[in-house]
């Protein structure tokens, strides 16, 4: 490590890099598995999103009367 100072700097800093990815990835993924997992019907939740034309985004935000619309469109939801 003596010799080689910018070997082992640059070996050190990719270490620290790539676990940090991996903690990120990991923290990332079980937040994800664990959602809404504290319902008693967790297997009958559905997300819905809404995809905007004019702005090219996505969001789970939707407005309050839709709920109500699809109440009255589709049997199936409670």
């Amino acid at each position: 490590m003596i010799k080689g100072k910018l070997y082992s700097a640059i070996n050190i800093i990719g270490l620290a890099v790539g676990i940090a990815c991996c903690l990120l990835i990991g923290l990332y993924v079980y937040e994800e598995l664990r959602f809404d997992r504290f319902h008693e019907n967790v297997d009958r939740i559905y997300r819905l999103n809404v995809t905007s034309e004019t702005n090219d985004y996505t969001t789970a935000w939707t407005p309050h009367p839709l709920a109500d619309f699809l109440r009255q469109g589709f049997a199936d939801i409670e």
